[in-house]
């Protein structure tokens, strides 16, 4: 891998009484941390309906 490339796993988790989703992310992201550090536990990240629209979120690790 070079330093321009991103690991990352995305999971989305539906809640049962909600259609609220919660998405983790986890992973190298040399591109988000001045350290480049790992993520090494999942963090929740906030989404907004506008962010979720359309293709504006890929696996960038599927290959």
């Amino acid at each position: 891998m070079n330093g321009n490339e991103a690991v990352e796993d995305v999971k989305v988790i539906d809640k049962e009484e909600s259609t609220e989703k919660t998405v983790y992310m986890w992973g190298y992201l040399p591109g988000t941390s001045s350290e480049k550090a790992p993520i090494l536990s999942p963090t929740p990240v906030r989404l907004t309906e506008s962010s979720i629209a359309g293709d504006s979120w890929k696996d960038v690790c599927g290959g």
